[in-house]
């Protein structure tokens, strides 16, 4: 905690699904790690979480309250990346092979979700819950091959702001551009009139 760098080591293993392998909070930067199977991979509470490569933890991969997370390669665990806060930022990420959700915005005001690529072959890639507002998405790549790429939940509509973007929803599974307003939303024409969003996408 406090102005530390935790740098460039790997932390696997930890039994206990509730044990987190990196907890960092008070501005401490988790950086260029490699942390796999823990409950919990990175949480972090402020501060950056930069350049790791979390896999295969049981229960989510980097869970992020207050705290930009940027470059880091996240897979095989149920919630990829986890986030919430104001103002904080999500970019250069690649997530993919998630059970449940790749990214889950589950709060806060603001937040910036930009040069991600998200690719799954069941879980949702993008999803933004009642408590966000405000989230701008923009220049990402979303492969949603069954699952949906873009889940908007009611209440997390406000301010909602994307474009720029390229969606794959796969050539023969049943993926879906997103969901707004509770209804699905199959095609990127159907999502564009559903939410006045993604006209350049």
């Amino acid at each position: 905690r406090g102005r530390v760098q935790f740098a460039g080591n790997t932390v696997a293993d930890q039994i206990d699904v509730n044990a987190i392998g990196i907890s960092a909070s008070g501005g401490a930067s988790v950086q260029s790690n490699v942390v796999r199977g823990n409950g919990v991979g990175i949480d972090a509470t402020g501060g950056f979480v930069l350049g790791n490569r979390v896999y295969a933890n049981r229960v989510t991969g980097i869970r992020a309250d207050g705290a930009d997370v940027l470059e880091n390669v996240v897979y095989s665990q149920p919630v990829g990346i986890e986030i919430e806060g104001d103002g904080v930022t999500l970019r250069n990420n690649l997530v993919y092979d998630s059970d449940t959700v790749g990214v889950n915005v589950v709060g806060g005001n603001g937040i910036v979700v930009v040069n991600n690529t998200l690719f799954e072959i069941a879980a949702d890639t993008l999803r933004i819950a009642a408590d966000a507002a405000n989230v701008q998405v923009r220049n990402s790549i979303f492969w949603a091959e069954n699952g949906t790429a873009i889940l908007v939940s009611p209440g997390g509509e406000t301010g909602f702001e994307s474009n720029n973007n390229v969606f794959f929803r796969g050539l023969l599974g049943a993926g879906r551009i997103g969901a707004w307003g509770g209804a699905s939303q199959t095609t990127l024409t159907d999502w564009r009139n559903a939410t006045g969003t993604d006209t350049d996408s």
